[in-house]
């Protein structure tokens, strides 16, 4: 006897099927690659995110597309099944509670609004979409405590704990920078390598910026402050340890444009007892996010086990 659950994926897998199957001439345009439960995943959906990945990460994929073909597959399939349990389970975040919470992580940090508008620039993210990374934050969490039927929280004595095993651990390295940003689709009256070598020549590099910089703060000479080395993107961070403080970094291509620094100075801090108490809550939503994240991997191993899961990869 067929459920009515199973009869909804037959009906569902036989027009994947059909869509598949479709053809001008003899090219096929799209075929299924996945179901999962009642839901389908296109061979043009899973390249689109494959292309999308393979953008962001360049040159640092050491592995085949092959590979990376099947492991965005199986993110994709862990996706579906979390938006259908977000379904039924009717979890949703408001607007205002995304961006009440992308406040609060600047405040944790510090971070100016130039400072933020440039960690998602250098991270080639816009606004709307590191909004969206966090209303996905947001939701698991609800989804965690609506099925372990309570909440995750973090005492001060899991803080301590955390900071006397961190006394032996790298120092937190902080950096004053400032920042020319020119953007890969923006024509600018000189290249990225010649405004370096103006530089070089002696021009200001201040007043380069406020002519040039199409980044944050520009207007200010690029000047960003400090911000974490760990929150910038890994090209960035390989030129910066091996600078010294005033020296002028070459230009650095991302995948949102290309980067000019200047380090201001540079600080090295072991993590202590003595900390503020902006850094003690910046310490707890680091230990809650890595205890949600266990407790939805635990989940989300169940879940796949219990779902419907066909992959014709």
């Amino acid at each position: 006897m067929i459920t009515n659950r199973r009869f909804k994926v037959l009906i569902c897998f036989i027009a994947a099927i059909a869509l598949s199957c479709t053809k001008v001439g003899a090219e096929v345009l799209d075929k299924i690659v996945a179901v999962v439960n009642d839901d389908i995943i296109l061979h043009s959906e899973l390249r689109k995110e494959v292309q999308r990945f393979m953008r962001t990460r360049g040159e640092e994929v050491p592995l085949p597309e092959s590979v990376i073909e099947r492991q965005v597959l199986e993110r994709m399939i862990q996706e579906k099944l979390v938006d259908q349990e977000m379904k039924r389970l009717k979890i949703s975040v408001s607007d205002s509670a995304v961006e009440s919470a992308i406040e609060k992580i600047k405040q944790d940090n510090g971070w100016t609004d130039e400072q933020f508008q440039y960690i998602l620039q250098q991270r080639n993210m816009t606004y709307d979409e590191f909004k969206e990374e966090m209303r996905k934050e947001l939701e698991r969490n609800l989804l965690i405590e609506r099925v372990f039927q309570s909440k995750t929280v973090i005492t001060d004595e899991q803080i301590d704990e955390y900071l006397n095993e961190s006394q032996n651990n790298e120092p937190t390295v902080r950096v004053n920078l400032s920042v020319i940003f020119i953007p890969k689709d923006q024509a600018t009256d000189k290249s990225p390598e010649e405004i370096l070598e103006e530089i070089r020549k002696g021009a200001d590099f201040y007043e380069m910026a406020r002519k040039y910089s199409k980044g944050p703060a520009a207007s200010e000479g690029g000047k960003l402050g400090w911000i974490e080395l760990g929150e910038l993107a890994e090209p960035l961070q390989k030129v910066l340890v091996t600078m010294k403080p005033g020296q002028v970094s070459p230009v650095v291509p991302l995948e949102a444009g290309y980067f000019i620094v200047k380090l201001e100075s540079i600080e090295r801090q072991k993590i202590g007892a003595e900390i503020s108490p902006a850094e003690r809550e910046k310490i707890r939503r680091f230990l809650f996010k890595r205890e949600v994240n266990r407790k939805f991997r635990e989940w989300l191993n169940g879940l796949m086990k219990r779902s419907y899961i066909r992959v014709s990869l």
